[in-house]
């Protein structure tokens, strides 16, 4: 049993390092066009000059949820500085009636949208909720992976003191909290963890081959 667990202790660790998407400082936002719950388009170019945060999300996702309240929090901290859309990342499972029920239920009043536009594969999303921040010029600024206090949001912004605002502009990602892995995520790691366990029970038998 103790050698069996390890490809399981594994998976568990590349699910959550998974969380982690490989970007660069200054790195543009690719672009994305949208429709929203109202039927308007929503475009990634529209907020030029703004700072934008993205949440990747699911209705079913429930650390998703509690993300949207504490969204909420922070709006009413930062108010019409901070632009935030809401993009419902499993449209297989979704449909923009359920986003609109949705949005209703939980007092959103943002712009939501479906994701028809793959923003989701973009953005190397692999587990949800996931928040991004992107600054005026169209810049990724920061990624954040799993629930997300409103306070680690609010320090990537300028609109906070300059003592509590960190130095430099390169990207950083916040280490997985309460994350929701993406389907496509977790088949990868399924599949890496069944071949990690063929090849240890490869070796260990070859081991014990060669003790006889």
């Amino acid at each position: 049993m103790k050698h069996r667990t390890a490809p399981f202790l594994l998976l568990v660790t590349i699910s959550f390092a998974s969380g982690l998407p490989s970007t660069t400082a200054l790195e543009k936002a690719p672009s994305f066009t949208l429709t929203d719950t109202e039927g308007r388009p929503v475009a990634l170019s529209a907020y030029s000059g703004r700072y934008l945060l993205i949440d990747f999300f699911a209705t079913w996702c429930s650390p998703c949820t509690l993300q949207i309240e504490r969204l909420k929090s922070l709006q009413s901290q930062v108010g019409s500085n901070l632009s935030i859309i809401s993009i419902g990342i499993d449209p297989l499972s979704d449909t923009n009636q359920d986003l609109i029920e949705y949005k209703k239920k939980h007092g959103i009043n943002w712009t939501v949208a479906l994701d028809t536009d793959y923003v989701g594969v973009k953005y190397r999303v692999t587990a949800i909720p996931t928040l991004t921040l992107i600054d005026p010029q169209g810049n990724l600024v920061r990624t954040w992976v799993g629930l997300t206090e409103e306070s680690a949001i609010t320090l990537e912004l300028p609109f906070r003191k300059a003592s509590q605002t960190p130095g430099g502009g390169a990207l950083r990602q916040q280490r997985p909290g309460y994350v929701t892995p993406t389907t496509a995520a977790v088949v990868v790691f399924a599949v890496t963890a069944l071949t990690l366990s063929i090849v240890l029970l490869r070796r260990r038998g070859g081991s014990h081959e060669g003790q006889k």
